[in-house]
Parts: structure tokens; C-alpha cells; sequence
């Protein structure tokens, strides 16, 4: 069960070693300081919110407590819709997810469905199934989420919550219209039918000062019949609510009940200890030997088989829908911004869906040309890297989509929607082109032939170009192994390094480049190879960002935890031997190498829907749900293989940045800048390549790509 505290005695703090930086985990400032109290370990992060253990005990004794929901839901997870078999649910969020078993489980039974389990203390799993990933996270804070859910699952909060209409007005607020609500919540008296439990019992002692103690820290047991009116109060309907028995100990003589009375004694009398220590030592100032003596006479009645009690854990279940035609959140203000999300997504959904699931897949298809070592992945602090030229990239192979195709590692397993929020993200900027080159534009009559895409990433920007322009012959090649098993006809993948000696049998006529920021050593050099390798009239676009974000109005201080992050991301990169370009020199760089009519643009991501205008609140919207995605994985790598920290100082670190990006305060945004350069030679009304004159004999006129190309993302 999952409780919060108030209030602490001093205690010891001690930084746990072996913990769960992961791709999965996203975590807060304080959060790896665990403190040691009473010979139990607490969380320190919002330090008296929660006074139950988070300890190796009190996580084994979660387990036991989710076998029992298990079986008295009749090896269901839950008694919601949401949890039959053949039942399609997309977004799920699991409040309070403890050890994250539940989320964990729910993602396996439901592939299809992306899970979010979040929690007040750091015992999140380091390895998870691919659509589920895990925060740590402060449920009475606002909730900033990009996008609503269609299932919320809430267990065992009861004594946790500070005032339950705010609660579940904000899980109502969250959910898409026709979403469910499930509550599954204890009552704090233990029941008894035939009078064996007595009222001066050590087991009624117990709760009464268990329940004096939750009152004391301002979060009091919840009346949880009363629940019911309480999500009817708040606009759900359908409310639903049955009630289960958890025996004390095996004592019923039906099947279900005595093996529920089994795990609960083994449940209760592992996790009693843990209850009662935080709330009678802080709140009504027992001593520990105090509490450990009661606890023993709580235990010794809890097992006496002749006292038939079967609610210290009396279980009910609550679910409830949001009605079909429920506004959402701020629905009157952001309606327009909100169905302009669906309706951008809907152009490409088809496309994306297929993407998606062979993404997930094996990707060893007779369309990518890949070598046998490519598909070796490497294990690192929880997140995959790919093993090819291992160590050229340092962010991870499950998260550099999310964010960037940076060259510091790529992600193998969790890229599913991550990388179609941030390329989305440049279709929105880009009025639903795919890029701001001559070769994007909708009405040009210019027709591509050869085109590259350089860092194709999970190549959904090499597969909508190739299909928008079936006359194009379209390669994109990447140093990780994370492209489409099945694409369309007129494009394919190779897994290569840039770095290496460009060696095409044949020049291009567009080179797109996208994200480059951090994987490239020598950027004059890369410039250059591009310039080589086009046909006379041929265009060459790159999207980059920069390192440091912005803020016009001061509201990001130079000593935020986002400018250390990009300060130390910076450093690790040109430590690396791979250093932050700045987007500005680009045009620069072009220029040198012979490119000429260079022409840059820059956009704004904001980093939350912190803005007026419809179009930058819709990008912040998708912006912070492309960080959330994808900010640890960024960090992981650069900063414990270049810089020495630990992984728990990096999720310590990342849980900071995420917050800022959260808060619609702070009036941060992304730069993104594009550069679009192409190299030609007019003569006789015709336009040639200039480079190497004379070697190609035929024109080759500066054509527009539809709407496929890519922008330089430039982030001050």
C-alpha cells in the first residue's frame, strides 16, 4: 500500500548505490537520497509525504499485495473495462505504482496501449516492456500532461491523498471523454461477523492510532463508501462499486478466501512493522521499541485462526467513465489548438501506425542493407545502445528520437511514438511540409531524383518523402539499427557512419539532415562531403539546434537546472570529441564549402503550452511530451561516461530539468533554425553543379521537395 507521511525525525541520509537510472525511470531532485529511520529505509524526496518504507521488504510485501488483487479479481488486473482482453485502450496512467508491477503488467496484456506509472519514492523497475515507462512524481502537484488518458488506475492511496475531490477532479480532468476512473481502496476498521474480534483487541488499537496518526499528517483514511458520491460529485457516470474480503489469516473455509487469508497474513505480517513505525514515532511519539513490542501483539492476534476477522485489508473497487460528451480541461480556450492536434496527426496516422509496429519488431528485411554486427545492442545503466562502432554515439539507442537524432547513442526498444512526436513536431513548424528546402514546397514542379537522409533515425522522414514523391529514389543511412522492417518501394536503409569516405555510385539532388547536433567531429568536413556528393543545382538542408534555451521575459535563470543540463551536455559532447555546433555558423560552414543562395529561418519550440498563440501552445504540448520522452536517455550516457557521474546522479539531475520544463512559468523555448543551401552554375539558361565542372554534362534544375524536408533546429 502506498502512504505519505508529514514530518521527520532527524535520521541519517544515505545515497543508495545500486538503483534504476533508466530510459523508464524518470526521477526527482532528492530522490536518490534515500534517509534511514528506525533501522527502515524512507524516500527523501517531498520528505514526510509518504511514511512507508520504500526498502527491499516493503517492495517484496507490494508484490504479495498485487497477487492478491490478482486473485480476487479472478486473474484480472482490475474490475474496469479497461482490463478485459479483447479491450483497446491507448493512454494509461497508473497513479501510485509502488514497485510498477501492476503497469508492468498491464503493458505486456495490452501491447498496444502506452503506460505511465508514476510515484512519490524512487522502487521503479530498471527494465521494462517497451510501452511502459515510469516517473517520480508528486500526485497533489499540477498535472502538466500533454495529452489526456483513456484509463486511470489508482490503488491502495487511501491515507496518502490530502483532499479526494481535488484528486479526482484532476483524474477526471485527465481522461478522454469515455475514459475510466478505477479506485481500489482499503477500508482502515477490520470487519468480523461473528463478534471474534474484540473492540479493545491490539488489532483495533492499531488502526485507531494508525487512522489518529494519518489525521495528524493532514491525510486521513478516506471513507471509501463515500468515494462513490464523491466521483459522481465530479461528473463521472457509470460509477461502479464492489467490495472483496481479505481474510486475516486462512481461516474461511472456501477455497478463494482461506488462499486469500494465506498471502494477507504473509502480507500484513511483513508489512505491519513498516505501517506503524513512521506514524507513532513522528506523529504521536511512540519509540521504537514501543512500536516494535505493539507490533508483535498486532501480529500474534492477526494469525490467531479463531478471530474471524477480514478487513484489516477489506478491499473495494470503484471505476466510473467520463461521459462521451465531457469537456476537457480548459476545453473552451484550447479546443481549436487540441482538434488541430488530431487532425495533423490524422494525415499521416496510417503511415505512422505501420511504422510503429514493425518498428518494434526485427528489422532484418532484404530493404536494409545492414551488417551482422549492427543488430548486436549493447546494456547499459537500463538503456540499449547499438554495438556498431560502439561508443561513436553516447545517447541511448531508446531515446535519441525522442528528442534528436544526436549522435551521442539511438534508441532500439522504446522509440516507438517518441519519434513521431518530434517529427510531427517539424511538420507543425513547417506548415505540414516536410522540410523548408525547394524540394518541399507544394506547388513546385520540380522533381527529385537521388535523395539522402543523413541520421534517418527510425526513417519516418525517409519513408513519408519516398511515398510523397514516388518518383524519388530515397536512402537513408544511420549508425544504429532501428529503421522499418517493410518500406515503401522507392526508398531503402543502410546502417553506415558518416565519418567514413563517402562512396555513392551516384550523386543526389537533396540531402536532408536532420538533428546532427553532438554526432558529428568535424562539421566543415560533413559540409563538404555533402557538397560532394550532390548533382549541379542540388540542395542540401540541415535542421540543427543549439544547446542553451531561450527565454525573452527572464523567466529561466542562468542557474536553472535546464541551463546545467545543456552546460554540461555541451561539455561532455566536445570532451567526446563531438562538440555542440553552433546553428549560426552553419551558414558559414556552407558558404566555404561552395554552397551558395544559403537561406535560414529559425522557429520556436516552447518547452510546455506556456504560450498565447495556437500554434506555439500546440508545439509546447508536444514539445514537453518529446522531453519527458526522451530527457534521461540523453543524458545517461554523456554524462557518466565523459563526466563520472553516477546514474543516480543523473536521474537526480534529469527529474530537475523535467520539472522546469513542466512549469508554465518558466517562458523557455527551443530556437529552431533552418538552412537550406544549394550549389549551381547557370549557363545558357540552364542550371549545371558547379563542383567538379564539367563531369556531368546534363542540367539539373533547383527543384522544390513537396513537403517532406527537414529544418536546422536551432535551441539558444
Amino acid at each position: 500500500m502506498t502512504k505519505h507521511p508529514q514530518g521527520a525525525r532527524s535520521a541519517d541520509f544515505v545515497d543508495v548505490p545500486q538503483s534504476i537510472a533508466s530510459s523508464s525511470t524518470s526521477v526527482a531532485d532528492s530522490i536518490r537520497q534515500f534517509r534511514i529511520e528506525n533501522g527502515r529505509t524512507y524516500h527523501s524526496y517531498k520528505d514526510g509525504k509518504y511514511y512507508v518504507p520504500n526498502d527491499a521488504r516493503e517492495i517484496d510485501r507490494l508484490d504479495v499485495q498485487h497477487n492478491m488483487f490478482i486473485l480476487s479479481f479472478d486473474g484480472r488486473l482490475g474490475t474496469a473495462p479497461p482490463n478485459a482482453e479483447a479491450f483497446k485502450v491507448g493512454r494509461v496512467l497508473d497513479v501510485g505504482t509502488g514497485s510498477g508491477i501492476w503497469a508492468m503488467e498491464f503493458g505486456e496484456e495490452h501491447p498496444d496501449a502506452e503506460v505511465l506509472g508514476f510515484d512519490l519514492s524512487a522502487t521503479l523497475p530498471e527494465f521494462t516492456p517497451p510501452n511502459v515507462r515510469f516517473e517520480v512524481d508528486d500526485l497533489e502537484e499540477d498535472w502538466n500532461y500533454s495529452r489526456p488518458f483513456d484509463y486511470i488506475h489508482s490503488r491502495m492511496m487511501t491515507s496518502s491523498v490530502g483532499d479526494w475531490n481535488v484528486y479526482v477532479k484532476k483524474c477526471f480532468d485527465n481522461l478522454n471523454p469515455g475514459g475510466y476512473l478505477e479506485l481500489n481502496e482499503i477500508d482502515l476498521y477490520p470487519c468480523c461477523d461473528d463478534g471474534s474480534l474484540k473492540e479493545d483487541s491490539p488489532m483495533y488499537k492499531c488502526v485507531r492510532l494508525w487512522g489518529e496518526a494519518a489525521e495528524i499528517f493532514g491525510r486521513p483514511f478516506i471513507n471509501i463508501k463515500g468515494l462513490k458520491d464523491v466521483l459522481l460529485d465530479v461528473g463521472f457516470e457509470d460509477v461502479h462499486i464492489q467490495r472483496f474480503k481479505w481474510p486475516n489469516n486462512p481461516w474461511p473455509k472456501d477455497k478463494k478466501h482461506k488462499e486469500l487469508g494465506y498471502w494477507n497474513y504473509d502480507n500484513f505480517a511483513t508489512g505491519i512493522e513498516g505501517f506503524l513505525m513512521a506514524p507513532l514515532t513522528r506523529a504521536l511519539n511512540w519509540t521504537p521499541e514501543e512500536v516494535t513490542v505493539f507490533s508483535m501483539e498486532v501480529r500474534r492476534e492477526f494469525k490467531d485462526p479463531r478471530v474471524h476477522s477480514y478487513s484489516s485489508i477489506s478491499s473495494w473497487s470503484i471505476y466510473g467513465r467520463k461521459p462521451e460528451e465531457a469537456k476537457t480541461p480548459d476545453e473552451d480556450e484550447n479546443a481549436s489548438v487540441r482538434g488541430d492536434v488530431s487532425a495533423h496527426l490524422s494525415l499521416n496516422t496510417s503511415k505512422r501506425e505501420d511504422l510503429l509496429t514493425t518498428l518494434l519488431k526485427s528489422i532484418a528485411s532484404s530493404s536494409t542493407s545492414v551488417s551482422d554486427s549492427v543488430y548486436r545492442f549493447r546494456v547499459e545503466n537500463g538503456r540499449t545502445y547499438h554495438n556498431y562502432k560502439d561508443g561513436r554515439r553516447v545517447t541511448d539507442s531508446v531515446c535519441a528520437p525522442a528528442l534528436s537524432a544526436v549522435d551521442l547513442g539511438i534508441l532500439v526498444s522504446k522509440s516507438d511514438i517518441s519519434a513521431d512526436v518530434q517529427h510531427n513536431m517539424f511538420l507543425l513548424t513547417f506548415d505540414n511540409k516536410l522540410g523548408t528546402a525547394p524540394p518541399n514546397w507544394k506547388d513546385s514542379k520540380i522533381r527529385v531524383g537521388q535523395v539522402l537522409d543523413v541520421g534517418t533515425g527510425t526513417g519516418i522522414w525517409a519513408e513519408e518523402f519516398g511515398e510523397e514523391h514516388p518518383e524519388s529514389e530515397v536512402l537513408g543511412v544511420d549508425l544504429s539499427a532501428i529503421q522499418p522492417e517493410y518500406t515503401h518501394p522507392n526508398v531503402r536503409f543502410e546502417i553506415d557512419d558518416i565519418e567514413d569516405p563517402w562512396i555513392y555510385s551516384k550523386p543526389f539532388d537533396y540531402i536532408h539532415s536532420r538533428m546532427m547536433q553532438s554526432s558529428i567531429a568535424d562539421w566543415q568536413e560533413y559540409v563538404k562531403k555533402c557538397y560532394n556528393n550532390l548533382s549541379p543545382g542540388g540542395y542540401l538542408e540541415m535542421n540543427e539546434m543549439g544547446i542553451n534555451p531561450r527565454s525573452d521575459d527572464g523567466t529561466l535563470l542562468t542557474d536553472s537546472a535546464l541551463m546545467k543540463f545543456s552546460m554540461l551536455w555541451a561539455e561532455a559532447s566536445a570532451k567526446f570529441g563531438r562538440p555542440w555546433q553552433d546553428p549560426t555558423t552553419l551558414k558559414h560552414l556552407m558558404a566555404k564549402a561552395g554552397f551558395i543562395d544559403i537561406h535560414e529561418q529559425s522557429f520556436k519550440w516552447p518547452s510546455n503550452p506556456w504560450a498565447s498563440d495556437k500554434k506555439h501552445k500546440e508545439l509546447g504540448y508536444w514539445n514537453l511530451d518529446n522531453a519527458i520522452a526522451g530527457l534521461e536517455g540523453f543524458m545517461l550516457a554523456p554524462l557518466t561516461r565523459v563526466l563520472n557521474w553516477s546514474p543516480e546522479e543523473v536521474t537526480v539531475l534529469a527529474m530537475e530539468v523535467r520539472r522546469e520544463m513542466k512549469d508554465p512559468s518558466i517562458h523557455s523555448y527551443s530556437t529552431i533554425v533552418t538552412d537550406s543551401v544549394y550549389q549551381f552554375r547557370l549557363e545558357n539558361g540552364r542550371t549545371y553543379h558547379k563542383y567538379k565542372d564539367g563531369k556531368y554534362s546534363y542540367p539539373n534544375d533547383a527543384g522544390e521537395n513537396d513537403r517532406l524536408g527537414t529544418f536546422s533546429k536551432l535551441l539558444i
